[in-house]
């Protein structure tokens, strides 16, 4: 009895210390490595997909921008069509196209009625509310139109008189003015090297881009011709219906549209880092196209600005710790102050330890 009492006392020990419970820090090697391999080659499958998707949109966004240009530059040109504004709004007029067009994608995408509505309502979402209201509609849609044309309208009078390559040289050095912007303006930190890329509206979705890009052309539609009108009847602007270069004009702005929904859809999707590889590409391409087709030629001067163009936009797509030193000698010199409430100083040393004191002691 007492040895068959000994091995049950031993079967029980084995038992209880088969059936102890792991230490909470305990985690098997083995099964955490067969739980994160197909989060990491999702991972790696998900960058390589964006990677290859933003390659194809720099090929699509420098020729759609170089092709925009170069079209435009044909139609500005021409001794019988002076109208630098109509061109400008008739291009404009083709950003209604966006949101149409995204809506076929996602029909075509999802295929499923109540999952395409949702994509539309949240895309209606465009500033944080569930539809547009008609005061958005005058105070944030009507003031970018405004800046859309002029920008446009001041871009096509200089493709009149300067080579296309000029152009977009001159064009690509904007990432800097909105630099010296955000610093001016926006009291961002003094970085000196960096890329800023901002779309009109935040951080929007590509739907809610295409919508305001939609209503972007729907503005310019119904209330900019009233500006073409005048600029006509005062002799500002000089053509006839017959001297409409409707092929370049409708090529210039078909590619115009697609430039600016890629750009939309790459910001969305893809890296930002892409974007402005196709804006510094341009310039080259433009050069190419100048050179081959219009037979322009450029002399050293011309050649030196567009490669310290290219330089100063390579610059400032290196990353913003390669800056680190020089922003550290700025802080130096120049030593921010803190604004500090007088009523959040503390009173007295109890005060001072009761706001140091951690809320979970360690020792317990």
């Amino acid at each position: 009895m007492k040895k068959n009492g000994e091995s049950r006392y031993v079967v029980q020990q084995n038992l209880n210390d088969a059936i102890q419970v792991q230490p909470e820090n305990y985690s098997p090697i083995v099964n955490e490595s067969l739980m994160e391999e197909p989060f990491d080659n999702q991972n790696c499958r998900e960058k390589r997909k964006k990677i290859l998707v933003g390659c194809i949109i720099v090929i699509l966004l420098a020729i759609s921008w170089v092709g925009a240009q170069q079209f435009a530059q044909n139609a500005i040109q021409l001794a019988s069509f002076d109208a630098p504004y109509f061109m400008t709004w008739f291009g404009t007029s083709w950003m209604t196209l966006c949101f149409p067009i995204y809506c076929i994608c996602i029909a075509l995408k999802y295929r499923n009625r109540q999952k395409i509505i949702e994509v539309i309502k949240e895309s209606e979402k465009v500033f944080e509310t569930s539809k547009i209201t008609t005061k958005q509609f005058f105070l944030r849609i009507v003031p970018m139109n405004i800046l859309w044309v002029a920008t446009n309208y001041l871009y096509m009078i200089a493709l009149k008189f300067i080579a296309a390559t000029d152009a977009s040289a001159i064009f690509a050095s904007n990432v800097a003015f909105v630099y010296m912007l955000s610093l001016c303006i926006l009291k961002e930190k003094l970085y000196v090297i960096r890329v800023i890329f901002k779309v009109w509206v935040g951080a929007a979705t590509l739907g809610q881009v295409s919508l305001f890009l939609t209503y972007l052309g729907i503005s310019n539609i119904f209330l900019m011709w009233t500006i073409f009108i005048t600029l006509y009847f005062t002799n500002v602007e000089h053509f006839t219906g017959d001297n409409i270069p409707w092929n370049p004009l409708i090529a210039s702005s078909f590619l115009g549209l697609v430039f600016n929904y890629v750009l939309s859809f790459g910001v969305a999707y893809t890296y930002p880092l892409f974007i402005s590889i196709a804006l510094m590409l341009g310039v080259p391409l433009n050069a190419v196209v100048d050179v081959a087709v219009r037979g322009v030629t450029f002399n050293a001067t011309r050649v030196l600005a567009a490669s310290l163009v290219l330089l100063g936009f390579a610059i400032m797509l290196l990353p913003d710790h390669f800056n680190n030193p020089i922003h550290d000698v700025f802080l130096c010199k120049f030593p921010r102050k803190r604004n500090v409430s007088k009523n959040n100083i503390p009173k007295n040393s109890d005060e001072v330890d009761s706001q140091n004191k951690p809320l979970i002691d360690n020792d317990t």
